[in-house]
């Protein structure tokens, strides 16, 4: 071959490979988005709003905002304790399940580490109503501290306030920002969607787009989280991913993949580490699950609440938040996992 034809068979080599390339990024472009439908409790609940968020924010690109300090003036209650008086304690949860148990581990060894005493009562119904009843019931028996999840910020902001007038009141898990809370303490909930974002990127598979066609609410009602997940494999049959934004969600989905015999064919991410979660993330069902810390919420609720009844205010950072962090569970490390929560829980740790 002389150089004049090897060189134009070079050159065609180059065109052939950049109009290759040049499809597949039009094809790439041009595909249909992989659709990813989110099932939570209420989206009434500030941790749902905020994960939400993330994860919208995560497939869409878009920068992580910087936390800023608190400019709200804090007002706390007038307690004294008497000489010898313990701090007494109210730890108030948004439902019934496996991640209270594990908080309540954590509020059980700070009461003893603190020399405080304590109530941890687990909201059955997950209704405002039944939170307003155990509040008014804690403050009645005079309490000098409550932590609380509440499940309707918005609407239980005068609630809160009121409350916030007579003891030292924080959130967990989920925030009420407008309220006379003190601190929030627990999850950063919206980072937590970044996280959950990420895993859905993950699940589908890098380039393609994504996008989020529906959120269904359940109202902590664990027959109609199923039936959601059913519904959605009705109505959108080319769903490529389902996630979980609340504890028992992961385990709904997970049912009904199997059910459906579509598990490894429609990906799943979901939040906690409910037992079933991490056996479907065993078997294949659950791509991942990002948990939080509830044995910190637990365990530094008493922590803080205690020092704040003792007059010690050092405990108010200045964002007014107190970030306990999430750590991702997938099948790589989930019997490591669950070994180590195991021992959590039975104080073994």
């Amino acid at each position: 071959m002389n150089r004049k034809r090897f060189t134009c068979a070079v050159a065609l080599c180059a065109w052939s490979i950049g109009a290759g390339l040049s499809a597949y990024s039009n094809a790439a472009e041009t595909a249909p988005p992989a659709e990813v439908v989110l099932f939570v409790g209420s989206l009434s609940a500030q941790n749902a709003v905020d994960r939400r968020q993330g994860i919208l924010d995560e497939l869409e690109g878009k920068p992580v905002p910087k936390p800023a300090a608190s400019g709200a003036t804090i007002a706390l209650p007038k307690i004294t304790l008497k000489a010898g008086e313990k701090p007494r304690i109210g730890f108030v949860t948004n439902t019934a399940a496996q991640f209270w148990t594990i908080a309540r581990a954590g509020f059980d060894k700070a009461l003893k580490e603190f020399d405080a005493e304590g109530e941890f009562r687990i909201s059955a119904a997950g209704t405002a109503a039944e939170q307003k009843a155990i509040l008014e019931d804690l403050v009645t028996k005079g309490v000098h501290a409550i932590a609380i999840s509440p499940v309707d910020p918005d609407n239980q902001t005068p609630l809160l306030n009121e409350i916030a007038r007579n003891v030292f009141l924080i959130t967990h898990d989920s925030d009420a920002p407008k309220s006379s809370r003190i601190l929030y303490l627990g999850t950063v909930n919206y980072l937590a969607g970044r996280e959950a974002g990420k895993l859905i990127k993950e699940a589908v598979g890098a380039g393609r787009p994504i996008r989020v066609v529906d959120t269904r609410t359940d109202n902590a009602d664990s027959a109609r989280a199923k039936a959601n997940v059913q519904d959605v494999l009705v109505s959108r049959p080319g769903v490529a991913c389902l996630a979980g934004l609340w504890a028992y969600n992961g385990p709904a989905i997970a049912s009904v993949l199997r059910e459906a015999k579509l598990a490894g064919k429609i990906q799943c991410v979901c939040f906690d580490e409910e037992a079933a979660t991490l056996q479907a993330i065993r078997d294949g069902v659950i791509h991942a699950t990002v948990v939080q810390k509830p044995y910190e919420f637990g365990y530094q609720a008493v922590k803080i609440l205690a020092a704040l009844a003792r007059g010690d205010q050092s405990v108010i950072p200045p964002t007014r938040a107190v970030d306990t962090g999430v750590t991702v569970v997938r099948k790589s490390n989930v019997d490591e996992f669950e070994k180590w929560l195991n021992g959590l829980v039975k104080g073994t740790k």
